[in-house]
């Protein structure tokens, strides 16, 4: 009977009917979906229509459990399947080319990937994400060490104890991100958008900040003046000198 109770578990009959009907190009296990299915309707109609001892009321625990097992091993064969998906979208996440990476990134946003912590300290070693659309992503801890994120969008995104040594990052849009803690080493920030952005916690003496725009809500390591290092004061900027800025950097953006 633990069959039956994976049933209940792993497969909910609606979804396997759905399954059933919608999958193209997969006839010979929607064959066996089906006889399974039938197998635990047919199991439980015994069930209710015969008399107790009788040789057909004795086999319905028997055409339920073969049923459910069926049902049950072919839902754990799929969810595998997809967690080795997974792993494999976050490897190619770490391409060296662009398009791969890219093609990557927006499959993971798709997927909702980027958001529910399945990156969260995953290996990007490298990674060439050059204008990938990373915002509000999770990559609290990931290895972002030399990526290229230049004008990548990851406003927003959740890099707290990232990995960000050596990388590029000129021109990303990091507006309301959550540096806190990350691991910097001469990582390049030249012409970023740090409106927002959050690098408490953080070491920023030997960063490229030039150009990199920030504002009064842009919270620093203690101590730290942005100014000496290239950064540029939202506020301080008149209206020519905004247009300025967004002429050179704000391209990036897009």
């Amino acid at each position: 009977m633990w069959a039956v109770g994976g049933l209940i578990v792993l497969n909910p009959l609606p979804w396997h009917i759905r399954k059933y009907w919608d999958a193209p190009g997969e006839k010979e296990l929607r064959i066996i979906q089906a006889i399974a299915l039938l197998l635990i309707i047919a199991g439980v109609t015994i069930f209710f229509v015969t008399e107790p001892g009788t040789f057909w009321h004795d086999l319905w625990p028997e055409m339920i459990s073969t049923g459910g097992a069926v049902l049950g091993i072919d839902e754990l064969n799929r969810r595998r399947s997809a967690q080795e998906y997974k792993r494999g979208i976050i490897q190619q996440m770490a391409s060296l080319s662009n398009d791969f990476a890219l093609d990557a990134a927006r499959i993971a946003k798709d997927e909702k990937w980027l958001e529910d912590g399945s990156f969260e300290g995953a290996d990007l070693w490298r990674a060439n994400l050059a204008g990938s659309y990373l915002r509000g992503a999770n990559l609290a801890g990931t290895i972002l060490w030399r990526a290229k994120l230049v004008s990548a969008n990851l406003r927003k995104a959740k890099l707290v104890g990232a990995d960000l040594r050596e990388a590029t990052l000129e021109g990303a849009d990091l507006r309301e991100a959550n540096l806190e803690g990350a691991e910097l080493g001469e990582t390049n920030f030249e012409g970023a958008d740090l409106r927002g952005a959050n690098f408490e916690g953080t070491d920023l003496m030997k960063q490229n900040l030039t150009g990199a725009l920030y504002d009064e809500h842009t919270q620093w390591p203690e101590g730290f003046d942005p100014t000496p290092k290239g950064a540029i004061s939202e506020e301080k900027l008149n209206r020519e000198e905004r247009a300025e800025w967004r002429a050179k950097y704000r391209p990036r953006h897009q």
